[in-house]
Protein backbone atom coordinates (compact mmCIF):
# COMPACT_ATOMS: atom_id res chain seq x y z
CA UNK A 1 0.00 0.00 0.00
CA UNK A 2 2.79 2.36 0.93
CA UNK A 3 4.58 1.59 -2.35
CA UNK A 4 1.45 2.51 -4.33
CA UNK A 5 1.15 5.78 -2.39
CA UNK A 6 4.78 6.67 -3.02
CA UNK A 7 4.35 5.83 -6.71
CA UNK A 8 1.43 8.25 -6.92
CA UNK A 9 3.46 10.97 -5.17
CA UNK A 10 6.36 10.47 -7.61
CA UNK A 11 3.98 10.69 -10.58
CA UNK A 12 2.48 13.95 -9.24
CA UNK A 13 5.95 15.44 -8.64
CA UNK A 14 7.08 14.54 -12.17
CA UNK A 15 3.90 16.00 -13.63
CA UNK A 16 4.39 19.24 -11.72
CA UNK A 17 8.01 19.39 -12.84
CA UNK A 18 6.99 19.00 -16.47
CA UNK A 19 4.29 21.66 -16.17
CA UNK A 20 6.68 23.98 -14.35
CA UNK A 21 9.34 23.38 -16.95
CA UNK A 22 6.87 24.17 -19.69
CA UNK A 23 5.84 27.41 -18.01
CA UNK A 24 9.49 28.31 -17.47
CA UNK A 25 10.16 27.60 -21.15
CA UNK A 26 7.26 29.82 -22.22
CA UNK A 27 8.45 32.64 -19.94
CA UNK A 28 12.00 32.24 -21.20
CA UNK A 29 10.82 32.40 -24.82
CA UNK A 30 8.69 35.44 -24.05
CA UNK A 31 11.66 37.12 -22.42
CA UNK A 32 13.89 36.31 -25.38
CA UNK A 33 11.42 38.09 -27.64
CA UNK A 34 11.64 41.32 -25.64
CA UNK A 35 13.41 44.26 -27.23
CA UNK A 36 16.78 44.99 -25.70
CA UNK A 37 16.57 48.42 -24.12
CA UNK A 38 19.94 50.05 -23.51
CA UNK A 39 20.98 51.95 -20.40
CA UNK A 40 23.92 54.27 -21.00
CA UNK A 41 26.38 53.61 -18.19
CA UNK A 42 27.82 56.26 -15.88
CA UNK A 43 31.20 54.86 -16.93
CA UNK A 44 30.59 56.17 -20.48
CA UNK A 45 31.41 59.71 -19.30
CA UNK A 46 34.79 61.42 -19.34
CA UNK A 47 35.97 64.95 -18.59
CA UNK A 48 35.49 67.18 -21.65
CA UNK A 49 32.75 68.71 -23.75
CA UNK A 50 31.39 69.39 -27.25
CA UNK A 51 31.31 72.64 -29.18
CA UNK A 52 28.50 74.18 -31.25
CA UNK A 53 29.35 71.87 -34.17
CA UNK A 54 29.23 68.72 -32.06
CA UNK A 55 33.02 68.35 -32.03
CA UNK A 56 35.17 67.50 -29.02
CA UNK A 57 36.14 70.49 -26.90
CA UNK A 58 38.95 70.36 -24.34
CA UNK A 59 37.41 71.60 -21.10
CA UNK A 60 37.34 70.54 -17.46
CA UNK A 61 34.05 72.31 -16.75
CA UNK A 62 31.86 69.45 -17.97
CA UNK A 63 31.75 65.71 -18.66
CA UNK A 64 30.59 64.04 -21.87
CA UNK A 65 29.94 60.65 -23.44
CA UNK A 66 33.17 60.03 -25.32
CA UNK A 67 31.49 57.57 -27.69
CA UNK A 68 28.23 58.25 -29.52
CA UNK A 69 25.34 55.82 -29.02
CA UNK A 70 22.25 55.00 -31.08
CA UNK A 71 19.52 57.34 -29.93
CA UNK A 72 16.11 56.62 -31.48
CA UNK A 73 14.01 55.98 -28.38
CA UNK A 74 16.26 58.05 -26.10
CA UNK A 75 14.83 59.23 -22.79
CA UNK A 76 16.64 61.08 -19.99
CA UNK A 77 15.57 61.90 -16.45
CA UNK A 78 17.33 63.68 -13.63
CA UNK A 79 17.55 62.22 -10.13
CA UNK A 80 15.60 64.12 -7.49
CA UNK A 81 18.52 65.76 -5.71
CA UNK A 82 20.65 66.93 -8.66
CA UNK A 83 22.83 69.95 -9.32
CA UNK A 84 23.50 69.61 -13.05
CA UNK A 85 22.20 70.57 -16.47
CA UNK A 86 22.75 68.52 -19.62
CA UNK A 87 22.80 68.93 -23.38
CA UNK A 88 22.16 66.33 -26.08
CA UNK A 89 24.00 66.42 -29.42
CA UNK A 90 22.51 64.47 -32.34
CA UNK A 91 24.25 63.01 -35.41
CA UNK A 92 22.89 61.40 -38.58
CA UNK A 93 23.75 57.98 -40.03
CA UNK A 94 27.00 59.39 -41.44
CA UNK A 95 28.01 60.77 -38.03
CA UNK A 96 27.43 64.32 -39.30
CA UNK A 97 26.20 66.73 -36.62
CA UNK A 98 22.47 67.42 -36.94
CA UNK A 99 21.13 69.24 -33.92
CA UNK A 100 21.54 70.08 -30.24
CA UNK A 101 18.88 70.58 -27.61
CA UNK A 102 20.53 73.40 -25.73
CA UNK A 103 20.91 73.00 -21.97
CA UNK A 104 18.19 70.94 -20.29
CA UNK A 105 17.16 70.97 -16.63
CA UNK A 106 14.26 68.53 -16.89
CA UNK A 107 13.31 65.25 -18.55
CA UNK A 108 13.85 64.48 -22.24
CA UNK A 109 11.32 62.19 -23.94
CA UNK A 110 11.87 59.94 -26.93
CA UNK A 111 9.33 61.74 -29.13
CA UNK A 112 11.68 64.74 -29.14
CA UNK A 113 14.54 62.93 -30.90
CA UNK A 114 15.02 64.49 -34.37
CA UNK A 115 13.83 62.19 -37.13
CA UNK A 116 17.21 62.07 -38.90
CA UNK A 117 19.24 61.44 -35.77
CA UNK A 118 20.85 58.02 -35.46
CA UNK A 119 23.50 58.76 -32.82
CA UNK A 120 23.78 61.02 -29.79
CA UNK A 121 26.32 62.23 -27.27
CA UNK A 122 25.54 63.97 -23.99
CA UNK A 123 27.33 66.73 -22.09
CA UNK A 124 26.67 67.19 -18.36
CA UNK A 125 27.60 70.50 -16.71
CA UNK A 126 27.64 70.94 -12.90
CA UNK A 127 25.77 73.97 -11.59
CA UNK A 128 28.39 75.11 -9.08
CA UNK A 129 31.67 73.51 -10.05
CA UNK A 130 34.10 75.36 -12.30
CA UNK A 131 36.50 72.42 -12.54
CA UNK A 132 35.49 68.75 -12.62
CA UNK A 133 38.05 66.41 -11.06
CA UNK A 134 38.54 62.80 -12.14
CA UNK A 135 36.96 61.55 -8.92
CA UNK A 136 33.86 63.67 -9.59
CA UNK A 137 32.94 62.20 -13.01
CA UNK A 138 30.78 59.42 -11.59
CA UNK A 139 29.25 61.79 -9.04
CA UNK A 140 27.75 63.93 -11.80
CA UNK A 141 27.06 61.11 -14.27
CA UNK A 142 24.89 59.33 -11.67
CA UNK A 143 22.57 62.33 -11.53
CA UNK A 144 21.23 61.61 -15.02
CA UNK A 145 19.39 58.43 -16.06
CA UNK A 146 19.79 57.64 -19.78
CA UNK A 147 17.79 54.88 -21.48
CA UNK A 148 17.30 54.02 -25.16
CA UNK A 149 14.03 52.19 -25.85
CA UNK A 150 14.63 49.87 -28.79
CA UNK A 151 11.10 49.86 -30.17
CA UNK A 152 12.02 53.22 -31.65
CA UNK A 153 14.82 51.68 -33.75
CA UNK A 154 16.42 53.76 -36.48
CA UNK A 155 16.00 52.85 -40.15
CA UNK A 156 18.85 53.68 -42.50
CA UNK A 157 18.15 55.88 -45.48
CA UNK A 158 19.29 55.66 -49.08
CA UNK A 159 21.01 58.99 -49.63
CA UNK A 160 21.48 61.47 -52.45
CA UNK A 161 19.11 59.69 -54.81
CA UNK A 162 19.38 62.26 -57.58
CA UNK A 163 22.26 62.97 -59.91
CA UNK A 164 22.69 66.34 -61.60
CA UNK A 165 21.54 66.29 -65.21
CA UNK A 166 22.13 69.96 -66.05
CA UNK A 167 23.20 73.15 -64.34
CA UNK A 168 22.21 76.68 -65.21
CA UNK A 169 18.86 75.26 -66.29
CA UNK A 170 15.33 74.78 -65.01
CA UNK A 171 12.36 72.55 -65.74
CA UNK A 172 9.45 74.42 -67.27
CA UNK A 173 5.79 73.68 -66.55
CA UNK A 174 5.84 70.74 -68.98
CA UNK A 175 8.84 69.18 -67.23
CA UNK A 176 11.19 69.95 -70.11
CA UNK A 177 14.65 71.41 -69.59
CA UNK A 178 14.78 75.14 -70.25
CA UNK A 179 18.22 76.74 -70.32
CA UNK A 180 18.53 79.74 -68.03
CA UNK A 181 22.23 80.37 -67.65
CA UNK A 182 21.63 83.57 -65.67
CA UNK A 183 20.31 81.63 -62.65
CA UNK A 184 21.91 79.00 -60.46
CA UNK A 185 19.39 76.20 -60.82
CA UNK A 186 19.89 72.47 -60.73
CA UNK A 187 17.88 69.93 -62.69
CA UNK A 188 18.05 66.39 -61.36
CA UNK A 189 17.87 63.06 -63.07
CA UNK A 190 14.76 60.89 -62.72
CA UNK A 191 14.31 58.51 -59.82
CA UNK A 192 11.80 55.71 -59.60
CA UNK A 193 9.81 56.32 -56.41
CA UNK A 194 8.15 52.91 -56.67
CA UNK A 195 11.42 51.50 -55.37
CA UNK A 196 10.70 53.17 -52.02
CA UNK A 197 7.73 52.73 -49.75
CA UNK A 198 7.53 55.53 -47.24
CA UNK A 199 8.65 59.12 -47.36
CA UNK A 200 11.06 61.25 -49.37
CA UNK A 201 13.15 63.51 -47.16
CA UNK A 202 15.48 66.30 -48.14
CA UNK A 203 17.60 68.91 -46.45
CA UNK A 204 19.35 72.08 -47.48
CA UNK A 205 22.46 73.54 -45.93
CA UNK A 206 21.50 76.82 -44.26
CA UNK A 207 18.90 77.63 -46.89
CA UNK A 208 15.10 77.87 -46.79
CA UNK A 209 13.39 76.34 -49.83
CA UNK A 210 9.93 77.70 -49.10
CA UNK A 211 9.85 79.04 -52.66
CA UNK A 212 11.55 78.31 -55.98
CA UNK A 213 11.61 74.53 -55.54
CA UNK A 214 9.49 72.06 -57.51
CA UNK A 215 9.11 68.31 -57.78
CA UNK A 216 8.04 67.18 -61.25
CA UNK A 217 5.92 64.03 -61.58
CA UNK A 218 5.99 61.53 -64.48
CA UNK A 219 4.19 58.28 -65.25
CA UNK A 220 5.86 55.03 -66.34
CA UNK A 221 6.33 56.42 -69.87
CA UNK A 222 7.92 59.58 -68.36
CA UNK A 223 4.95 61.67 -69.49
CA UNK A 224 4.78 64.79 -67.34
CA UNK A 225 1.84 64.69 -64.88
CA UNK A 226 2.34 67.98 -63.08
CA UNK A 227 4.40 69.59 -60.35
CA UNK A 228 4.46 69.83 -56.56
CA UNK A 229 5.93 72.94 -54.93
CA UNK A 230 7.93 72.68 -51.74
CA UNK A 231 5.13 74.60 -50.01
CA UNK A 232 3.25 71.28 -50.04
CA UNK A 233 6.03 69.58 -48.09
CA UNK A 234 6.25 69.43 -44.32
CA UNK A 235 9.16 71.11 -42.58
CA UNK A 236 10.39 68.64 -39.97
CA UNK A 237 12.77 70.98 -38.20
CA UNK A 238 15.53 73.54 -38.63
CA UNK A 239 18.80 72.31 -37.15
CA UNK A 240 21.16 74.22 -34.90
CA UNK A 241 23.40 75.14 -37.83
CA UNK A 242 20.51 76.35 -40.01
CA UNK A 243 19.86 73.25 -42.14
CA UNK A 244 16.22 72.89 -43.16
CA UNK A 245 14.69 69.39 -43.21
CA UNK A 246 11.56 68.59 -45.23
CA UNK A 247 9.51 65.53 -46.03
CA UNK A 248 6.82 64.55 -48.50
CA UNK A 249 4.71 61.40 -48.25
CA UNK A 250 5.07 59.42 -51.48
CA UNK A 251 1.47 58.23 -51.09
CA UNK A 252 0.31 61.86 -51.35
CA UNK A 253 1.55 62.17 -54.94
CA UNK A 254 -0.52 61.52 -58.06
CA UNK A 255 -1.35 57.79 -58.05
CA UNK A 256 0.09 57.41 -61.58
CA UNK A 257 3.46 58.84 -60.53
CA UNK A 258 6.39 56.51 -61.11
CA UNK A 259 9.29 58.92 -61.68
CA UNK A 260 10.08 62.29 -60.16
CA UNK A 261 12.72 64.92 -60.76
CA UNK A 262 13.20 68.38 -59.32
CA UNK A 263 14.43 71.88 -60.02
CA UNK A 264 15.46 74.57 -57.58
CA UNK A 265 16.99 78.02 -57.28
CA UNK A 266 19.00 76.86 -54.26
CA UNK A 267 22.64 77.90 -54.32
CA UNK A 268 23.70 75.14 -51.91
CA UNK A 269 23.43 71.38 -52.49
CA UNK A 270 20.14 69.67 -51.69
CA UNK A 271 20.49 66.23 -50.10
CA UNK A 272 17.76 63.62 -50.53
CA UNK A 273 16.96 60.56 -48.46
CA UNK A 274 14.44 57.77 -48.84
CA UNK A 275 13.70 54.37 -47.36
Amino acid sequence: MKLKLWAKIVVVILALALVGGGIFGIVKLADSGKLDNKVVSDLAFSIGGLDGAGKYMNTDQSIYTKNAFECQGLECSLVFDNNISYQIYFYDQNNDFVHTTGKLTGAFVKDSVPFFAKYARIVITPDDDDKVGKLEVLKYARQLNITVYREQGFKNYTEDLFTVRATGAVLDNSGAVSEQSDVRNVVSDFINIKAYNEVLFFRTSGEDLSSGFKFHLYDSAKTHLGSVCVDNCETIFVSSNGDHYYKIALASLNASTVFISYSTFATNPVHFYCR
